[in-house]
């Protein structure tokens, strides 16, 4: 029984690695502050609560930065993906999206995770999840 037990358990684990249905942050429909609940009125608010992003800036002209400048010439932007699908390095591609509308955020940004998505995704990795 504790055999069948652990080999689900290692199922589900190598699942959720592999097919990345799972989500490392928490929630983000809201941030809750004491008692009550404060609601984002952009993405680029819910980015600025996630801990260790940079974010400057206001409007469309927003700068995110994970680890610091590290390019004089190239971007140092981090690489955005919208529930698995590539955006880029320009943040003007998610600023649309209705916080209402998204579940969670997750910041990669260590480099063994950050190897799957390739070269461009030097400077980290920002995925947006929305809700089905």
């Amino acid at each position: 029984m504790k055999n069948a037990f652990q080999l689900s358990f290692l199922l589900c684990l190598l699942a959720t690695l592999l097919l990345g249905v799972s989500c490392k942050s928490t929630q983000y429909g809201s941030s809750t502050r004491g008692s009550e609940e404060v609601p984002a009125q952009n993405i680029a608010e819910l980015l600025r609560r996630q801990p260790n992003l940079v974010v400057t800036g206001s409007g469309n002209n927003i700068r995110i930065q994970i680890r610091g400048d590290r390019s004089f010439n190239a971007t140092n932007q981090p690489l955005f993906f919208l529930d698995r699908m590539n955006m880029g390095h320009d943040f003007s591609r998610i600023a649309h999206i209705n916080p209402g509308d998204v579940d969670c955020i997750e910041v990669v940004k260590d480099p063994a995770s950050l190897a799957s998505y390739g070269v461009g995704a030097s400077n980290g990795v920002i995925i947006v999840h929305l809700k089905k």
